[in-house]
């Protein structure tokens, strides 16, 4: 609360020193820089103070944390994996003597208040109906002793999407997989009438064998709930990460499918080309150019220094065209201009992986016939071939029957002449 009333001079010194002194951890300093950031509104203060106080509440789980071989339920704590801004995740094992089992546990933090608890109490009912081999599954879940609940995940090893592109360094065709993957699952999530709402590189982990599986609902939302109040639906905007969240959603606006296609859209610009799709390093400019819509073509930033100069190994060159307009497409701030589902997404990329029209651009005879060419380079080799063969023998046939056309007039003329000199000529009679 102290923050809202500072310049940004202030506010980011004020945030050096909750840093240096630990107050807060990481996680909670990144939401909060992210809602100072946020844009301009008449209650935005009143939301930054109902939220920032939700945070420093917590602030104290950072010496509440769970130790090494301390039991849960019946599952036994091995080490931490991660702690965001809602709980903390940890590598356990299942210690009831009936088989060996390692889990990823999940815990709120305990001081969370009721409405943080039950967002976390939503989080375990949809993922008990989302089965899919790209999402990872709820095994279990319970209470602690003192009434924490919690839930078990499949334990995923893994890179998240970016740092596993970093590290591979996959090429275009295989990073546009790891995107198809992702579309399946948030696709099928949809299905379920569940939106994510926090899409993004960390909560996309990929296997080493190449297998995407996506992570955290925590909140997610039902399409057709309608229960969910004003005050619910502000915290979800806060809590969101805004380099990765739709315009519709920086406004604050209902969301929808499409706005987790545009979070898709951003990780795949971002893994694709090396560059976050809006310009400015600045949160506020850069939230500014994505309402607006304002992205510079991928061929005209080949000068600039990419945020992510590890992911920037495809040449401009092979991302410009069909596959820029597919990104430009899902990244589109019209709703209307925008792909109308995560599934239409997937299959223009898949469209443009297999040489066929992308929907993307406008359908003319001569880019269909070409697509058509280079989705059936052999066959049409063949064909150009006969053709050409068969051209090449009409020449010669025609150069030929030339050829021989001229030998018999030359014949003709010769025998001409013959004739000639054996005529007889009469002389006259006297």
């Amino acid at each position: 609360q102290q923050l809202i009333g500072l310049d940004k001079t202030n506010q980011a010194t004020k945030l050096a020193e909750i840093k240096q002194q630990k107050l807060l951890s990481d996680s909670q300093i990144d939401l909060l820089q992210s809602m100072l950031h946020a844009d301009d509104k008449t209650d935005f203060a009143t939301n930054v103070q109902q939220v920032s106080a939700e945070i420093v509440d917590n602030a104290g789980n950072n010496t509440l944390k769970f130790s090494e071989n301390q039991q849960i339920g019946i599952y036994k704590i091995i080490k931490p994996l991660g702690e965001g801004g809602m709980g903390s995740v940890y590598l356990a094992a299942r210690n009831d003597g009936t088989f060996e089992q390692k889990v990823a546990l999940k815990l709120p933090h305990s001081s969370f208040n009721p409405q943080m608890l039950q967002r976390f109490e939503n989080e375990r009912q949809i993922l008990a109906q989302l089965t899919h081999n790209n999402i990872a599954h709820l095994l279990d879940g319970g209470t602690t002793e003192n009434n924490q609940p919690f839930l078990v995940m499949e334990y995923i090893q893994g890179l998240n999407i970016k740092q596993y592109c970093i590290k591979k360094l996959p090429n275009l065709q295989q990073r546009i997989d790891l995107i198809i993957q992702t579309c399946v699952a948030v696709s099928f999530a949809h299905q379920k009438l569940v939106l994510h709402r926090d899409l993004k590189p960390s909560n996309i982990l990929v296997t080493d064998n190449g297998q995407v599986k996506l992570l955290d609902f925590g909140i997610a939302k039902l399409l057709d709930d309608n229960a969910e109040n004003n005050s619910e639906n502000k915290t979800a905007t806060q809590i969101m990460t805004r380099n990765y969240a739709s315009p519709e959603q920086i406004q604050g606006k209902a969301v929808g499918t499409q706005s987790d296609l545009f979070s898709l859209a951003v990780i795949a610009y971002e893994i694709i080309t090396g560059f976050h799709p809006f310009k400015s390093d600045n949160p506020h400019e850069r939230e500014q150019h994505l309402v607006s819509g304002t992205i510079t073509k991928i061929t005209k930033r080949v000068n600039e220094k990419p945020q992510f100069p590890q992911l920037a190994t495809i040449p401009a060159s092979k991302i410009a065209g069909d596959l820029e307009n597919i990104l430009l497409k899902a990244l589109h701030a019209n709703l209307q201009e925008r792909y109308q589902s995560v599934k239409e997404f997937a299959d223009d990329l898949n469209n443009f992986c297999n040489n066929r029209p992308v929907k993307a651009r406008k359908p003319s005879f001569t880019y269909t016939f070409a697509k058509l060419i280079q989705r059936h380079k052999i066959a049409s080799m063949a064909i150009l071939l006969t053709i050409a063969t068969l051209i090449s023998s009409s020449i010669y046939s025609y150069q030929k029957a030339l050829e021989a056309q001229e030998q018999r007039k030359t014949a003709e003329q010769q025998n001409s002449k013959k004739n000639w000199h054996k005529v007889k000529i009469k002389k006259p009679k006297r």
